[in-house]
């Protein structure tokens, strides 16, 4: 699996866990922001923007950094699930590679046990020819000795 980098997504996780923090300084910093502007103007009008526009939107970026940290969790579990199959994976080709490894030997010992077999037959061969002759040479010379 060439294309496989877990480094990629430690990158990616590094960079969302960066953007969940920015995203939590800038509600405070907002926050405070509107927190001044309100105690500035001291007036009806902007506790009413307060109440109709600001809360809303706190509450929304809290869901909102919620959401990102369970993402970003996901994403950690991910990186971890796609690490342990690369090492999987890994064990999966070692073993392989010694099935080939042990069929390559088992091939070796099938072939010189076949030529061992080829071997004995010449030899058997031979020696049945060698006894045939033999006999044949003793049947000979049993023929011109007369019995007494």
């Amino acid at each position: 699996m060439s294309s496989f980098e877990p480094s990629f997504y430690r990158m990616k996780l590094n960079i969302l866990n960066e953007e969940a923090e920015n995203t939590t300084f800038s509600k405070s910093d907002y926050s405070e922001y509107w927190e001044h502007l309100r105690t500035q103007w001291n007036d009806a009008a902007g506790r009413g923007v307060n109440t109709r526009e600001m809360t809303p939107l706190i509450s929304t970026y809290d869901e909102l950094l919620e959401q990102n940290v369970k993402v970003t969790q996901v994403k950690e579990r991910c990186a971890e699930h796609f690490e342990q199959l690369q090492k999987l994976l890994n064990q999966a080709a070692h073993h392989h590679e010694q099935f080939t490894d042990m069929m390559s030997l088992l091939s070796n010992q099938s072939q010189e046990r076949d030529r061992t077999l080829r071997t004995s037959e010449n030899m058997a061969k031979q020696v049945e020819e060698q006894q045939k002759s033999v006999a044949a040479k003793k049947q000979a010379a049993n023929s011109h000795v007369k019995p007494i």
